[in-house]
């Protein structure tokens, strides 16, 4: 995720870096599929065992800050608002993000799941508007 958000935060327009960004991130989940499996393997274990369920709240609490905050950052460097409210839209990026991982990790189908990205993408920035 660092270094998604290095990559965000360069230079270009907001499509560009979006779309970048993305890459990244996949570029990461590719590299070190077991990290990311681990990861769900905890989450799920926490989900099940009482007492720990607040560890997966939290996890994804923090993910959520995380895509809510690029999200508020890239529109004040852009010069737009979006066009969704900002909690639903890093929901929509995490759920994404989530889905083509887990996806990828069964059927290991990189072409498909950057189509995928590239359509996340386009679709995000769909959802920005000038600001007035």
């Amino acid at each position: 995720m660092a270094k998604a958000r290095k990559v965000f935060e360069g230079e270009g327009d907001l499509g560009a870096r979006i779309a970048k960004s993305l890459y990244t991130f996949w570029e990461g989940v590719e590299l070190n599929p077991g990290e990311h499996q681990v990861g769900y393997e905890l989450t799920h274990y926490a989900l099940r065992q009482e007492g720990f369920e607040d560890l997966a709240r939290r996890q994804y609490e923090h993910y959520l800050e995380v895509h809510e905050q690029l999200l508020a950052e890239s529109a004040e460097s852009a010069g737009i608002k979006w066009t969704v409210p900002l909690p639903v839209l890093a929901r929509y990026l995490n759920a994404v993000l989530d889905g083509v991982t887990l996806c990828w990790l069964a059927d290991r189908n990189s072409e498909n799941t950057r189509e995928v990205l590239r359509l996340t993408g386009e679709h995000l920035m769909s959802l920005a508007a000038k600001d007035a």
